[in-house]
């Protein structure tokens, strides 16, 4: 009877470690996903920084491309005057 006794005992401390481990390990998964899901956030707002600086440049360089088109014309109209 005390064989059957250790054993019923051990059985749910088996069940106890057992519950205790998936608690442990599902949250060590939901650690692990925001950690994933924070680091893509972090990504994808560097990308659309990266898409933001872009434009602005293309916008400086259109501006100094037409700057460049009236100097060019400037010059153009300065060579035929002569």
């Amino acid at each position: 009877m005390l064989e059957l006794l250790n054993g019923v005992k051990l059985v749910n401390d088996l069940k106890s470690e057992k519950e205790t481990l998936d608690q442990v390990l599902n949250m060590k998964v939901n650690d692990v996903q925001d950690s994933i899901l924070n680091e893509k956030k972090w990504i994808e707002d560097e990308i659309w920084r990266g898409f933001d600086e872009q434009d602005k440049e293309k916008g400086r360089m259109k501006v100094s491309i037409s700057q460049l088109q009236e100097e060019q014309q400037l010059m153009s109209s300065s060579v035929l005057a002569l």
